[in-house]
């Protein structure tokens, strides 16, 4: 049985090097549970198109959103001048398709896509959907790295992001 808990807490992971996260959604099943950020659940939520699918051009906006602009800043416009290693991670998520039942062929061209269809309720998904969604957001703050801006209400430092 699920049980939905918002918090607060700081933590930072040294051995993944992924960034202080300060506010999380705990979904917890027996003695599994999920972490996922509530930014993050909110960010799949306003990118995803209206069937709950994040495409290539959908993830460039989810990516966008989680470097807090960073690509958007550094001219990046779409999927294809994201870096390769963000590529990569779309791809390993969007293959994902295949264990959560799709086709074999799920993950291939423009079938390429992450669902997170029931976004609005994580709660009421099944356990895999969770683990997914958790998997999204992790897999793509690996990608993002160090790109990233520093959150809104701060002004970037030049120096730092490459621009002098």
């Amino acid at each position: 049985r699920a049980s939905s808990q918002a918090g607060v807490s700081a933590s930072t992971s040294s051995e993944d090097n992924i960034p202080d996260i300060t506010t999380k959604r705990s979904l917890q099943y027996d003695t599994t549970t999920v972490q996922i950020t509530l930014d993050c659940l909110n960010l799949l939520a306003a990118t995803a198109n209206e069937d709950g699918k994040l495409g290539k051009e959908n993830y460039f906006f989810f990516t966008d959103g989680m470097s807090n602009g960073y690509y958007s800043f550094n001219d990046m416009s779409s999927y294809s001048y994201l870096p390769m290693t963000n590529k990569l991670g779309f791809v390993t998520l969007a293959c994902q398709c295949r264990a959560l039942g799709g086709s074999d062929d799920c993950c291939v061209g423009d079938r390429a896509a992450l669902d997170v269809s029931g976004i609005d309720d994580p709660g009421s998904m099944p356990k895999e959907m969770q683990v997914f969604l958790g998997d999204i957001c992790s897999t793509t703050s690996r990608s993002i790295g160090d790109n990233k801006l520093p959150p809104t209400g701060e002004l970037p430092t030049l120096e730092k992001h490459g621009r002098e």
